[in-house]
């Protein structure tokens, strides 16, 4: 028996569907019904090459296939980068191979396989990165010429939402050009809009192509050389369109062309209301000026910038006094965007996080303590004076959805959201959404007392402390040797 067909039987095994194919990389007979039912394999049948048949008929098998005639190692090492700021362990879960043209393989389990698309072009339109799920089938090693870089077939694991959402996204970020960009460049012209633009290029007056008279579909355009041209979508000349001398009737808020998103300009410089009243408590200083740099607080004219990571920014108004101006509207940027936990990055950082008021270094792995807050700013303070355990912030009570909780799985995690009732409403949900996702919830310290406030939080008791002289505290040493009995449970 082949080692090709032992393998075959091997990934059979596993729960993956093989089938036999030719040098060429086509398969050796007909293929198609495997896509739904498997057929156990014939080790006699494999002789030149091996591939598996991707999607639910084999759990859920997916393939990121990265094309670097297209691209270059450069594109390669910017993805793991990209992986690997997000979730340093994420590539552990996967199966890396190098195929014979120099390209790689990423296959990994999804628990909602889905069919092939592309997720990011070169500058000619190319295809740099597909995604190949349900109606494909990929080459795998040891067919010749194809060699494993990290990982085996037979130890994938299912991905996480959120760890897929990482995988594609730091693809996606390898994308030079859409699919309508590289069409129209193929035509010699690119289209900068529809029929919208028309009546104001034209003096408002309703545009006509001379060529088939249609009064809808004219475009305007520029070619690949900077001249400009109009193009009409119904018979497809180009040509200048002529326009019968009727006023144009003002066009609708829907016919309006789409207005850019403005790009806000973000500095790590702590000019921000919030910026200059964390760093001038008595026992701040510069050490909470580094504690912001190293949770990438920016300022963006009078607005504090909270990073999620590489994936969206949130941007909110404090006052001089750290309270937040409720009155002023927080915003993101950019908008839409699948937004995970504040300070997720921190439960598979290889960097330790450093405890910068006595310069203490804490490498966290899964047997930390998480502590879940509402706030962005809570989170960040906490970690400031209790850097033992690592703080998230869901970003309010209902930030916490299921998809989110899922991160936290194996993981025993405390939640401390606010002192209102409001809060312990939140503290009962999440704690019911983090069981689901198979959390430890530990038990809260006895942090808040009956004479706080509605809405004080974990934020407010650490600005308390640190206004105090730098000098014997005995409430915090009440609450560090309370808390430590929590983090060695």
């Amino acid at each position: 028996m082949s080692v090709l067909g032992t393998w075959a039987e091997e990934l059979y095994a596993h729960g993956l569907q093989t089938l036999p194919l030719q040098p060429n990389k086509r398969p050796t007979g007909e293929w198609k019904h495997l896509i739904e039912s498997k057929e156990e394999p014939n080790p006699q049948n494999y002789r030149e090459a091996i591939g598996v048949v991707l999607g639910k008929v084999s759990g859920g098998v997916m393939c990121l296939d990265f094309d670097l005639k297209n691209g270059s190692e450069e594109d390669w090492q910017s993805f793991l980068d990209k992986v690997g700021y997000q979730s340093a362990d994420l590539l552990d879960k996967c199966y890396v191979e190098r195929s014979p043209s120099g390209g790689y393989h990423v296959m990994f389990l999804s628990a909602n396989p889905q069919r092939k698309t592309i997720l990011a072009r070169n500058a000619d339109g190319k295809g740099l990165v597909e995604f190949l799920g349900t109606g494909n089938y990929v080459v795998v090693a040891p067919s010749p010429n194809y060699t494993a870089v990290k990982g085996s077939l037979v130890t994938l694991q299912v991905l996480a939402e959120s760890e897929e959402e990482v995988l594609i996204s730091s693809a996606k970020a390898l994308n030079v050009q859409t699919v309508a960009d590289s069409r129209q460049a193929q035509r010699g012209f690119v289209v900068q809009s529809v029929q919208r633009l028309a009546p104001a290029k034209f003096g408002n007056q309703r545009t006509q192509c001379d060529k088939c008279g249609a009064r809808r579909g004219v475009a305007t355009g520029t070619r690949t050389d900077g001249s400009t041209i109009t193009y009409c979508h119904a018979c497809r000349a180009i040509n200048t369109p002529t326009t019968n001398g009727v006023v144009f009737r003002q066009p609708s808020k829907h016919e309006q062309p789409a207005p850019q998103e403005h790009v806000p300009t973000v500095t790590n410089e702590p000019t921000t209301n919030l910026h200059r009243f964390l760093i001038g408590l008595p026992q701040a200083g510069e050490p909470m000026a580094m504690h912001l740099r190293q949770w990438c607080v920016g300022s963006c004219g009078d607005e504090t910038v909270f990073a999620y990571g590489n994936v969206a920014s949130k941007f909110v108004a404090y006052a001089t006094d750290g309270k937040r101006l409720k009155h002023k509207k927080m915003g993101w940027y950019p908008t839409g965007q699948s937004i995970p936990l504040f300070g997720v990055q921190w439960l598979s950082s290889p960097t330790p996080f450093t405890g910068y008021r006595d310069w203490s270094k804490h490498t966290y792995d899964k047997s930390t303590t998480v502590v879940l807050v509402e706030s962005e700013k809570s989170a960040v303070l906490a970690s400031f004076l209790m850097p033992q355990c690592i703080w998230l912030a869901c970003g309010g009570l209902s930030g916490l959805a299921e998809r989110k909780a899922r991160v936290l799985r194996d993981r025993r995690v405390m939640v401390l959201f606010d002192n209102d009732e409001a809060g312990r409403t939140g503290t009962a949900t999440a704690t019911q959404l983090l069981k689901q996702a198979r959390a430890t919830v530990l038990p809260t310290p006895d942090l808040y007392t009956a004479t706080d406030p509605d809405g004080y939080d974990i934020g407010d008791w650490v600005i308390k402390q640190l206004q105090q002289p730098l000098e014997y505290n005995e409430e915090y040493e009440r609450m560090a040797i309370q808390w430590e009995q929590q983090w060695t449970l």
